[in-house]
């Protein structure tokens, strides 16, 4: 286990809550698996059958919803800027296309005639060149 994500998955999460300590428990144990091996399956990275069904159990659980885990990572987001008086938004747009999809169902498009999607980006850094959040 990396020392340096441990630290920073325990920050980050700090205020994570979906109302058990279990469950919070295990999201920090997954995410640190999969920081360990971003390149590997949930099965591969999490080093056991067991461990790979507790973690498809967390994803599944409705306890473990988006907006929580976003909550957590506003909180921490706000904690590591509240020092700074200066913070740059750095904004960026593209365009994905997926006109080569044509079998692919309930795509939209990016414009009027190409399927796929716009993703705006937007990176807060202190002047220093310090990242804060990545927001998609």
């Amino acid at each position: 286990m990396n020392r340096e994500i441990k630290d920073w998955i325990t920050t980050e999460f700090e205020t994570l809550d979906f109302n058990s300590k279990r469950l919070e428990t295990r999201f920090k144990t997954v995410i640190n698996d999969l920081s360990d091996q971003p390149d590997k399956s949930i099965w591969l990275a999490t080093g056991s059958r067991t461990n790979a069904k507790a973690a498809y159990r967390l994803i599944a659980n409705e306890k473990c919803t988006k907006q929580n885990i976003l909550k957590a990572h506003k909180n921490a987001t706000h904690n590591r800027s509240k020092n700074e008086n200066i913070l740059l938004a750095i904004q960026d747009t593209m365009a994905v296309n997926y006109a080569n999809h044509t079998k692919t169902e309930n795509l939209g498009y990016n414009c009027e005639q190409n399927l796929g999607i716009n993703v705006h980006t937007c990176l807060l850094l202190t002047p220093q060149g310090i990242p804060l959040v990545l927001q998609l």
